[in-house]
């Protein structure tokens, strides 16, 4: 429930990682802050990574980034 917080710790992680989980939990704490546009951008930049490191699909990442995502534009 410490979501500025994860949010911070999220943020330093991501200057120096390109896991795309990092910007996929950063997207879900701002989905539940009602950030919708900061947790939109890490969505896609989660996706954008996933892309690179798995550019045939099969990531296990990648229909968790997708579900949560979704979730955000209903």
């Amino acid at each position: 429930g410490e979501y500025e917080k994860a949010i911070e710790l999220f943020t330093v992680l991501a200057r120096s990682s390109e896991d795309p989980a990092v910007f996929g939990n950063r997207g879900n704490c701002y989905s539940y802050l009602g950030q919708f546009n900061a947790a939109i951008a890490d969505y896609q930049k989660a996706l954008e990574l996933i892309e690179e490191r798995s550019p045939l699909g099969g990531d296990p990442l990648l229909p968790y980034i997708f579900y949560n995502r979704g979730l955000l534009y209903v």
